[in-house]
């Protein structure tokens, strides 16, 4: 199905963006952007996001300017032209532009702003292109709160339509899906250069959107010392968001090693319940499952009959598995 037939699960309104161009400034380029700006106007209308600035304001920028060059005029001049707005288009020379970092940094770290960077090729070539528009407006309304796909109603059974898991014996009427990382410096780097911990957790109770919260540690330290910190931030936005408290936590904890399970156990689920304290109702339960995402396996999954891969969604939990350990494996990973 094309993204031009679909509709988003939950739409965005957007009142105010500007446009900043990387580009000398031509008549044929500004037509091919009007063009653009009109198609995507139209697109979103169909795809329940409202563009209410149909004219947004443009500003033309040297794109051989410096990094820290190019952050002193966003500061100074750029931002304050375009006034309170709530997204900014960043149309680029080529997709290794030298000011994207700078620019990313600045609207999420300064000014906590969305940011869409567009090649002027694409303005020029697919102005007009509903496909591509349909696959903008995809990314805009994911990064300004919206939700693009869902769980169909008409299908989806009634425990989840509710927001519901069963665990335990029971129905627990909320949980939050967390999962972490760590990034570690590449071969060759300093060794002083810290490794970085991620994590994120879902802020809604279809598991459809979600925040992010990352943290310097230890250069080559894999098990995460900022948990306890991280996890509570995530917990209290989900309260915000869901207007109650988690009864269930699933944490996935990716690129870990099996010698390292203990480590997770005992210092990162700890942190967790320490964090989960402060979000745990009177006569209820606060139930937490680890889901350990192995690293370095050499397991491999085949058809049993003819080529190729084997089915989406297939799941092995016996013969192959650990003899003790809860242990499942799928065509993407092995965990535990």
């Amino acid at each position: 199905m094309s993204l031009t037939d679909t509709t988003n699960a939950q739409g965005i309104t957007l009142n105010r963006w500007g446009i900043l161009i990387f580009a000398p400034k031509r008549v044929d380029f500004e037509n091919a952007l009007k063009g653009f700006i009109k198609t995507l106007v139209e697109e979103g209308a169909k795809k329940g996001v409202k563009i209410m600035d149909r004219n947004p304001p443009w500003a033309y920028e040297d794109f051989n300017r410096s990094p820290a060059s190019l952050l002193a005029k966003l500061k100074e001049t750029i931002m304050p032209t375009f006034n309170k707005i709530e997204l900014l288009v960043v149309l680029t020379p080529s997709t290794k532009f030298h000011g994207y970092a700078a620019i990313k940094r600045f609207c999420d770290c300064e000014v906590g702003i969305a940011s869409q960077c567009i090649t002027t090729d694409n303005i020029m070539g697919k102005s007009f292109n509903k496909s591509f528009s349909a696959n903008i407006l995809m990314k805009l309304n994911s990064k300004l709160g919206g939700v693009n796909m869902s769980f169909d109603d008409s299908i989806m059974p009634g425990h989840l339509k509710n927001g519901t898991v069963y665990s335990l014996s029971k129905y627990v009427s909320s949980q939050v899906f967390m999962g972490a990382d760590v990034t570690h410096p590449a071969p060759g780097a300093p060794t002083t250069r810290a490794s970085l911990a991620t994590m994120t957790g879902s802020i809604d109770r279809m598991a459809t959107r979600y925040a992010a919260v990352a943290m310097n540690q230890e250069p080559r330290q894999e098990v995460i010392a900022g948990v306890e910190e991280m996890a509570y931030t995530l917990l209290s936005e989900y309260k915000k968001s869901c207007k109650m408290n988690p009864q269930r936590i699933i944490y996935m904890r990716d690129g870990v090693s099996e010698g390292q399970y203990k480590d997770i156990i005992e210092d990162e689920l700890e942190a967790i319940r320490r964090a989960a304290k402060s979000f745990r109702e009177a006569g209820k339960d606060l139930t937490i499952s680890v889901i350990n995402v192995r690293k370095r396996h050499h397991t491999r999954l085949f058809p049993e009959h003819g080529k190729g891969n084997v089915e989406p969604g297939t799941v092995v939990d016996v013969d192959i598995v650990h003899p003790v350990e809860f242990d499942f494996c799928n065509p993407i990973s092995r965990t535990s």
